[in-house]
């Protein structure tokens, strides 16, 4: 009898509603700075931030956008603020987002710091990076001045009040009475993905809307994936995001994987590109010199039904489409530092 022992983590942290995100989708980076692993479950818990619909469990959120530097002033006028604030009935968490690629230089100890002024103040922060631009157009809080900018996103999603450039700690515990709607305090949970071990997935799971479906080929004038080559063998299906180190360092090592076992019965690669049409994933494909079957999805309806929330995720199905493991990230093999760097930089470019 042969027994096989795997080891399988459980990522904690807070949920940030994405309710206001079907104007524009928003991301944020995996900080490995800010994560740590625990051997049992009683200890504490990660500090990972993830968005997710509905408003059960959620609190109030502070988001601080920072164009140039985090300095004393707005750590002075967040920490006055705070302690004014008289809603003792409201939940309550601060998101530091910096314009993206701010954090690159001094990013561990920025953070520290932050996040050792947010532990005198008593509340719970989360320090991240604007992937995209996604979150100051979404909000319209570029500022153009490098000063900083101010908004409060409610539990349901709704966004009550912004504030561009400087402003007054008085001002901003006003703001926060007023705002704050009532709700139970932050408490971290567990995140777990859409799809684990042991679910059944079709191939027609693969296809975005039958009307998306037509547009593509008419645009790409390229065939539909080979669908059956599906369930002849086992199928490998990765969810990237184009212009993402991260999901290039998780194809190359696929393709390196699987481009070695000759004479075996090699998976089908299937790579769910996430917000490109079909002209980005075939240039994404051709850029990367991958021989896999590269598939768009513009709007993320395939990313959507499989519920990924972090890019690239990695799905494996055996020959009857049942998933058989679930990987989420991208890891190096085990025993090997070689890669140490490529997996830092990943986790600051996956997306959550």
């Amino acid at each position: 009898m042969t027994v096989i022992s795997s080891r399988r983590c459980t990522r904690f942290g807070t949920w940030l509603t994405d309710i206001f995100t079907e104007r524009e989708r928003m991301f944020l980076r995996d900080m490995p700075e800010l994560s740590q692993d625990v051997p049992f479950p009683q200890l504490k818990e990660l500090p990972l931030v993830a968005m997710r619909r509905g408003t059960a469990g959620m609190a109030n959120t502070l988001l601080i956008h920072v164009e140039e530097a985090w300095d004393g002033e707005t750590a002075d006028t967040l920490g006055r603020g705070l302690d004014a604030c008289r809603r003792f009935d409201a939940g309550l968490g601060v998101l530091v987002l910096f314009r993206e690629g701010l954090l690159d230089a001094g990013g561990p100890r920025l953070i520290a710091d932050i996040e050792k002024q947010a532990r005198k103040l008593g509340i719970a922060v989360h320090v991240n990076e604007d992937v995209n631009g996604a979150w100051s157009r979404a909000f319209e809080l570029h500022t153009g001045s490098g000063e900083p900018a101010w908004a409060i996103i409610a539990p349901e999603g709704t966004v009550p009040w912004t504030h561009r450039g400087r402003i007054d700690s008085q001002d901003l515990a006003a703001a926060l009475d007023i705002h704050l709607r009532r709700c139970r305090d932050l408490k971290p949970v567990a995140y777990r993905p859409g799809i684990d071990v042991g679910f059944a997935v079709s191939v027609a799971a693969l296809h975005p809307g039958y009307a998306d479906l037509v547009d593509d080929l008419a645009e790409s004038r390229c065939p539909p994936m080979p669908l059956g080559r599906l369930g002849e063998s086992a199928t490998v299906v990765v969810f990237a995001q184009k212009h993402s180190m991260a999901s290039e360092i998780q194809l190359r090592k696929l393709a390196g994987q699987y481009g070695q076992q000759e004479g075996e019965q090699v998976p089908v690669v299937v790579v769910v590109v996430d917000g490109a049409d079909a002209r980005e994933a075939e240039a994404f494909k051709n850029e990367l010199g991958l021989d896999f079957v590269v598939l768009a999805d513009q709007a993320g309806k395939i990313t959507d039904r499989f519920g990924v929330g972090i890019w690239p995720t990695t799905i494996k199905l055996d020959g009857t489409g049942i998933v058989s493991e679930v990987e989420l990230g991208m890891t190096a093999p085990r025993g090997d530092d070689s890669h140490r760097k490529e997996c830092d930089d990943y986790r600051r470019d996956g997306a959550v």
